[in-house]
């Protein structure tokens, strides 16, 4: 079985869309697995180098469509531990 390369992901921003013309082949497809593979990788490492785990947790609530407010509802402040425990236990 092969196994897509993942030693030096390099972001991609255009990735080749398939035609309907295309022949159905696995180096059409694998061509454009790689990349998104790539992709995927290049941002999580560079997510994981500079941002932080609030910034991360905000930036994933933000995309889910939760309202990220680092306060419970007695509005008290609850710490990131707290809250990523909060979110581990919802999507965990």
């Amino acid at each position: 079985m092969a196994y897509f390369d993942t030693s030096t992901p390099v972001f991609s921003e255009l990735i080749r869309k398939l035609e309907v013309t295309d022949r159905a082949h696995a180096d059409i497809f694998n061509e454009i697995f790689q990349k998104l593979l790539n992709n995927d990788l290049a941002l999580s490492k560079k997510m994981s180098e500079e941002m932080t785990e609030e910034q991360v947790i905000e930036i994933y609530c933000n995309a889910i469509g939760i309202d990220y407010q680092p306060e419970d509802a007695l509005g008290e402040a609850i710490s990131d531990d707290e809250l990523i425990e909060l979110l581990n236990n919802i999507f965990g």
